[in-house]
């Protein structure tokens, strides 16, 4: 081989080198956009989450909230009901009517008169209406 071969042999060699240069850099560049990009939605991602996880924080505190609340109320209802007799009588007579209680029975242990217990009955069915229909409509 001579000089001028040897000459032609690298430059061939040399722009081999550099295509193959090229292409690696446009490779890297690319492959480096890919990454920022899933760094980008990975960070998204993550921040979502963490946006979420602290909104069920804040609803389960406040579920524990209103659970403390529904335990007082609750106890202060039936502490209004025993300390007052005339709830005491009418609560008892509306549980007998749920149950399906004659009406003399709920008369004679609640101390209450026939108009009184009809009331009642005439209250509960309507109740027990209202509700059917709206578990109906539902």
């Amino acid at each position: 081989m001579t000089f001028t071969g040897l000459s032609v042999l690298l430059a061939v060699v040399g722009a081999a080198n550099l295509y193959l240069l090229v292409l690696l850099f446009r490779y890297l560049r690319t492959a480096s956009a890919e990454q920022l990009e899933s760094g980008r939605r990975l960070q998204v991602i993550s921040d979502d989450s963490d946006a979420l996880c602290q909104g069920m924080i804040r609803m389960g505190e406040q579920l524990q909230r209103l659970e403390v609340q529904l335990s007082r109320l609750g106890e202060r209802q039936e502490r209004r009901e025993l300390s007052d007799p005339l709830e005491r009588e009418y609560g008892l007579a509306e549980k007998m009517l749920a149950s399906g209680e004659p009406l003399e029975r709920i008369m004679s242990e609640c101390g209450m008169v026939r108009s009184e217990v009809e009331l009642l009955m005439r209250m509960h069915e309507k109740k027990s209406q209202a509700g059917f229909v709206r578990t109906a409509q539902h």
